[in-house]
C-alpha cells in the first residue's frame, strides 16, 4: 500500500508548470490512492492530467467552494484495507488545529487523521491515532515544498514527510 498525500495546494491554472507540482507528480506517481486534506484548488485538473487513474479522495477548506463539489465533503473517513483513515481540513488558528480535528474522528473510529489548514508538515501520535499534515506543495510556510507518503511496513502505518 501506498497513499499519496497533499494539502493546501490552492491549484490554479498558473501553477499547472510549476516546478514543485511537476516533482510531486513524479513522486507520487504509481500510488495507489491521493488524499487531500483540502483547499485543493482545481480539482479536476489534479485528478484528470496530475493524477490519472488514481483513486483521489479530497475534502473541502476553507478556501474552496463553502456549497461546491459533492466529491469534497468537509470530512471523511477511507479504508485502505483493515487501516480507516480520517480527513478533514482544519480551522481556526493553527495552535490547537490538532485538538479541534480530532473532535472529528472520536471515539477510536480510525487510526490515522490526515489534515492541512497550517501549510505546514507535521507528525504526531495522541491517544493511539497519528495525526498527520503533509504541508503545502505550492503555498508552504516555510517556503520548502512538501507532501507525504503513507506506506504500511510491518503490519504498521508510515506516514512520511517528502520535502523539495
Amino acid at each position: 500500500m501506498r497513499i499519496g498525500i497533499l494539502s493546501d495546494t490552492h491549484l490554479t491554472r498558473a501553477d499547472y508548470h510549476d516546478p514543485a507540482l511537476a516533482w510531486a507528480m513524479e513522486m507520487l506517481s504509481g500510488v495507489d490512492a491521493i488524499l487531500h486534506a483540502g483547499d485543493v484548488g482545481d480539482l479536476d485538473w489534479l485528478m484528470h492530467v496530475a493524477f490519472p487513474g488514481i483513486p483521489f479522495f479530497a475534502v473541502a477548506g476553507n478556501c474552496d467552494p463553502e456549497f461546491g463539489d459533492a466529491r469534497m465533503p468537509t470530512q471523511r473517513i477511507e479504508a485502505f484495507g483493515r487501516w480507516r483513515i480520517g480527513l478533514a481540513h482544519g480551522w481556526g488558528a493553527p495552535t490547537g488545529v490538532i485538538d479541534r480535528v480530532a473532535t472529528l474522528f472520536g471515539g477510536g473510529e480510525v487510526h490515522a487523521v490526515i489534515f492541512g489548514h497550517t501549510h505546514a508538515p507535521h507528525l504526531e501520535k495522541r491517544d493511539g491515532v497519528v495525526y498527520f499534515n503533509p504541508g503545502s506543495l505550492l503555498v508552504p510556510r516555510d517556503g520548502r515544498p512538501s507532501i507525504g507518503l503513507l506506506t504500511e511496513r510491518g503490519g504498521k502505518l508510515q506516514f512520511e514527510h517528502l520535502i523539495r
